[in-house]
Order: C-alpha cells, then sequence, then structure tokens
C-alpha cells in the first residue's frame, strides 16, 4: 500500500482509522480490488473532509463517521476523483 501523506495533522491522525475501517468492511474481497476499494476510502474521506474545512465545519470531522460515510460512498460505487 503507497503511504498517503495528509498536509493536514487532523486527517493525518484519521488515517490509520480510515484504513483500518475500510479493511475490515471490504475483507472479502480479492487482494487487488480489496486494495482499490481501500484507497478509494481514503480518497473519498479526505473529499469529505475538506468539503467540511470549506464550509467551516472542520470541528465536526470525526474519524468513525467520516470512514463510515466513505464506506459507503465507496460501495455505491462512488468515486472521489469523478464528480
Amino acid at each position: 500500500m503507497s503511504q498517503f501523506t495528509a498536509q493536514d495533522p487532523v486527517f493525518a491522525e484519521f488515517m490509520p482509522h480510515v484504513v483500518s475501517h475500510a479493511r475490515i468492511i471490504f475483507r472479502k474481497d480479492t487482494p487487488e480490488r480489496k486494495e482499490d476499494h481501500v484507497q478509494e476510502t481514503v480518497a473519498m474521506a479526505w473529499v469529505c473532509y475538506q468539503r467540511l474545512l470549506a464550509r467551516g465545519q472542520g470541528d465536526r470531522a470525526f474519524a468513525g463517521p467520516l470512514a463510515g460515510y466513505a464506506v459507503r460512498q465507496v460501495r455505491a460505487g462512488r468515486h472521489a476523483g469523478i464528480p
């Protein structure tokens, strides 16, 4: 797994929880697909976190809900890089 370097120290603290949550949820996927889903979950969590910051709601960001929301978005087929 490639390392994601977050410029934001708060998101960097969220990263282990987001990755762990994604690995648990996607544990039954093939190894390649699992890794893709984990990376997509991290990207989705980053995008969601940035949206909260843009709205001035960075203090409402918590690792658990952010990870859960990102996983649900990935499971629904949504991608962070595609609008």
